[in-house]
């Protein structure tokens, strides 16, 4: 029969007259009463129960009942088709029999009999189990089981303590970490990195530097197989750049000649030139000019790749205008149309023949001194009126040499020509970065050139965001004059150049006041003066001040320069796009706190923030506190206690450390932030809060502030406080007793189970029993009396087939 979970063993009657009942009586078959199977490690599981012998009654000859009890013979088990199988130990729980019906005992056994299943791998598996009296009658038991395999590991990798995308500039080297989580052996890179990797829980190494975008990827592997592959991007800011390699042009050409000349450009930036992007070559010394025909030289091939050089052949055109002819800037640079000049320029010049006009003062012209030069044809024919009265044509040459080739022999003669004026060759500024705090100085670097003929240089000028992109911005005027002693009045700053017999004098111009837009924004500290052959250079040391950052835009700021040679022959304004920008302090907004859940773990949470830069200037580092004082007067987390040098690059995000912070309390954050330039924002207290919605705790009143929840949450997590179940393996159809085992801080109030069948039960220990075969995912929220709960995934219950039905046949 059945009873209670428990087969109980039925009792066989005989008749023996010879009272040797137990020979020629019938003997009833040994039982094995209970037994199951329950899982001890990975590795081995325990098959235990209980085992009845049997027992005989006889009605003996006289009269009396008398009752024969067998001793256990054997206990053997197998898994079947395995190869595993051996004898399982017994524990005698009763003594001896007795003769007399009323006293009759039987041979009970309980057994447990632990098995290596190491050698096994997953699967569905049945063990048998067979039983043998001291009578030799033996009786079988089928028990299945199945072996989950393990899951894979877990793996997650970050840079800079972020899990992507993040941008950084090119060159940079970050920190890439990864964490395993379970039973993982053996880590693999690839992507941006290769090779093997540790497979410990918290594991880090250098990124190297980072020139281009780059995506590290990783997966481990363990027992239960290898984890899905974790990646991390790292983007790369776009640089353009470029350098000039060289010119080919003639040295002298004709006015209105068209001539071909090329310029070699190489890109060592980190983009690619096409001309779907607006990649071209543009005209400089001043910029956009169409002074050889063209503004723009397309590609002339694509795309250009980083490190590699383009050859721009064009067919340009000589200035038709010059009245004087002379040397003029062949400049040329790259720009991305719509975006930015960018690199070095190609500076050169090209001498163009004078395009003058010889009239004729008579028919027989012989070159003689009354011969006139005029810049026009109009002025010749004029001319030719007052010479010739009534003459309404005459003959003008073009160029000089077509006059000259009238003369016999060749004349040539000054003819009273103004000089050819110099010309700026290039400005630059010793750091692309500026800080604006009048303290930090700088190097602004003038070279200007004496043309072929012309005078000495005596004055240069610099004026700061006066054309191009900035045009009409004035924000610093500088004056060198080479008089010794010099300077003007209404200066700031009156300097001497080094060295001082040829250096002359520099001063921040001002416009008659002690405030104008020279010194209010520039101070000169100190300058130098040198000549090499025909160029003259002029370095001043200047600091920015703090009002240069306020009145004008603080990226892609412009310099112009101006000659003026010692006959006052100036060269014109000339602007170089010197593209340098303003470091300003960075701003941090949205300081939010979140949260966690609480499941398994302390007080805590992730502190986040929005970063701006009005310089564009990425984020370096950043300092995070918490304190129970809203003045932070004793932080009790400090990410970087010195203050200075603080680490985090990029990253806007930072986890407070467990077990630092304590229950029912109320806490602050707040965030300062770096840019690479090296200055800092100030402090940003915590404005958003996005606390775990259980009362008390959570988000306070205007969100600047948060409380930690008034005790521990419900522990149930794998593998010390998931759920029971038992049989770890319950057939179908057979009770299967499920146990909470929560850690729990405050008293508990509440459970609610969900079997993975679609049926639940609010006991803390329900009894349930499965009607299908399957594996069941099986979950308990364990909720106290503060409201808080977890919710456990961690335990699967395996449900094999039903256990056969005895039934009971008396004998006959």
């Amino acid at each position: 029969m059945f009873l209670n979970g428990i087969y109980e063993a039925p009792i066989a009657y005989a008749i023996d007259s010879g009272g040797n009942c137990p020979e020629g009586g019938i003997d009833n078959l040994p039982e094995i009463t209970f037994a199951a199977v329950d899982f001890v490690g990975p590795q081995t599981i325990s098959v235990y129960g209980d085992y009845d012998a049997g027992t005989v009654e006889c009605m003996c000859g006289s009269g009396f009942y008398d009752s024969y009890a067998f001793e256990l013979g054997s206990l053997y088990y197998d898994i079947l088709g395995t190869g595993l199988a051996g004898p399982v130990s017994a524990t005698n729980n009763t003594n001896g029999y007795a003769n007399q019906c009323s006293d009759l005992q039987e041979w009970n056994y309980s057994f447990q009999e632990y098995i290596d299943i190491s050698g096994l791998g997953p699967g569905d598996y049945t063990i048998h189990l067979s039983a043998a009296n001291s009578n030799d009658d033996s009786s079988d038991q089928f028990i299945p089981f199945t072996i989950i395999p393990p899951p894979p590991p877990s793996v997650n990798i970050f840079f800079d303590g972020s899990d992507g995308p993040v941008t950084v500039n090119p060159g940079y080297s970050g920190n890439l970490s990864w964490t395993v989580s379970g039973n993982a052996t053996s880590c693999t890179a690839s992507g941006g990195w290769s090779g093997g990797k540790t497979a410990n829980p918290n594991n880090s190494e250098s990124s190297g530097p980072i020139n281009s975008p780059t995506t590290f990827t990783i997966d481990c592997t363990g027992p239960g197989g290898t984890s899905p592959q974790d990646s991390v991007t790292v983007n790369v800011f776009s640089v353009n750049s470029a350098q000039c390699i060289g010119i080919s042009a003639p040295a002298e050409v004709n006015a209105g000649q068209t001539f071909s000349a090329s310029i070699t450009m190489m890109n060592n930036g980190t983009t690619s030139w096409t001309s779907g992007a607006d990649y071209r070559l543009g005209s400089q010394n001043s910029r956009d000019n169409t002074r050889w025909g063209t503004s723009r030289v397309s590609l002339s091939s694509e795309p250009i790749g980083p490190g590699v050089s383009t050859i721009f052949t064009y067919n340009f055109i000589a200035p038709d205008f010059p009245t004087l002819g002379g040397v003029y800037p062949f400049d040329w640079a790259m720009v991305q149309d719509g975006v930015e000049w960018f690199g070095e320029t190609c500076t050169g010049s090209i001498r163009v023949k004078q395009k003058m006009y010889a009239c004729r003062t008579d028919l027989n012209y012989t070159c003689n001194q009354t011969s006139s030069y005029y810049a026009d044809r109009a002025s010749c024919e004029a001319n030719l009126a007052i010479y010739l009265p009534g003459q309404t044509t005459g003959f003008c040459y073009q160029t000089l040499a077509g006059c000259e080739a009238e003369c016999n022999p060749p004349l040539r003669h000054d003819f009273g020509m103004y000089l050819p004026p110099p010309t700026v060759n290039s400005i630059t500024i010793s750091s692309p970065t500026v800080i604006p705090d009048g303290v930090t100085t700088y190097n602004i670097t003038e070279t200007s050139m004496i043309s072929t003929g012309g005078a000495n240089i005596r004055h240069q000028y610099i004026i700061i965001n006066y054309q191009g992109t900035n045009s009409g911005a004035y924000r610093g005027f500088i004056a060198w004059d080479s008089t010794d002693g010099g300077g003007w009045s209404g200066t700031k700053d009156n300097q001497a150049c080094s060295p001082l017999g040829s250096g002359g004098w520099a001063s921040i111009q001002n416009t008659g006041s002690s405030t104008g837009y020279g010194h209010d924004y520039l101070e000169l500290v100190s300058c130098s003066s040198s000549i090499s052959g025909n160029s003259r250079t002029v370095v001043y040391t200047v600091a920015f001040n703090p009002n240069f950052g306020v009145d004008g835009p603080l990226t892609n700021n412009d310099i112009s320069g101006y000659a003026y040679s010692a006959g006052w022959e100036g060269s014109g304004w000339v602007n170089f796009e010197t593209n340098f920008n303003l470091s300003v302090p960075p701003t941090v907004s949205n300081v939010t706190l979140a949260e966690p859940t609480y499941c398994g773990g302390g007080p805590g949470g992730d502190v986040s923030w929005s970063y701006s830069d009005p310089g564009s200037n990425p984020q370096r580092g950043r300092r995070v506190q918490v304190d129970n004082d809203s003045n932070f007067s004793s932080p009790l987390v400090d990410s970087c206690p010195s203050g200075s040098n603080c680490g985090g690059g990029a990253s806007r995000n930072y986890t407070i450390p467990q077990g630092v912070l304590a229950f029912n309390t109320i806490y602050y954050a707040r965030v300062m932030a770096w840019n690479n330039a090296g200055l800092p924002s100030t402090w940003a207290n915590m404005t958003i809060c996005n606390g775990y919605p259980v009362s008390p705790g959570g988000c306070q009143a205007g969100n600047t502030s948060w409380r930690t929840p008034v005790n521990a949450w419900p522990d149930n997590r794998a593998p010390n406080y998931h759920p029971n179940v038992f049989p770890s393996a319950p057939p179908v159809s057979f009770p299967a007793t499920f146990t909470d085992r929560t850690n729990f801080s405050a008293a508990p109030s509440a459970w609610l189970w969900n079997f993975g069948d679609a049926q639940t039960s609010t006991l803390q220990n329900p009894t349930h029993t499965y009607t299908l075969e399957g594996i069941y995912q099986v979950t308990v929220r364990s909720t106290d009396v503060n409201g808080y709960s977890c919710t456990s995934s961690q335990r699967q219950v395996s449900v094999g087939k039903a256990i056969p039905i005895w039934k009971e046949i008396r004998p006959k």
